[in-house]
């Protein structure tokens, strides 16, 4: 003889079964979530590790590992000559642009 299940037993299961797949999907969000974050703040960490650099109004962003060595930039980083900034915090530079991408 077939077994037969209650109609509310199986309306149990079928919400327990959409109970746990929406659980599992949760989860998935949850771990892209806190992978998203901790890239998030990985980047956020490198921008405040740039150098703002405004070169005959031409504005560039340079991160501060680039200026080791003995070159203008590694100046620019070691603070050694105060430079001013402006309000957004570009230091600038009075030289031509022209070529500064091309030396950066």
């Amino acid at each position: 003889s077939a077994h037969h299940i209650p109609a509310h037993l199986k309306a149990t299961n079928t919400l327990l079964d959409n109970l746990n797949a929406h659980h599992a999907y949760l989860l998935r969000e949850k771990a892209t979530f806190y992978r998203t974050h901790q890239e998030i703040d990985v980047l956020n960490y490198q921008q405040t590790q740039c150098h703002y650099i405004d070169v005959g109004g031409v504005h560039f962003h340079t991160q501060a590992h680039a200026h080791r060595g003995d070159h203008l930039l590694s100046v620019l980083a070691s603070k050694e000559f105060p430079m001013e900034q402006d309000n957004v915090g570009y230091t600038f530079i009075d030289r031509d642009s022209t070529w500064f991408s091309t030396i950066l």
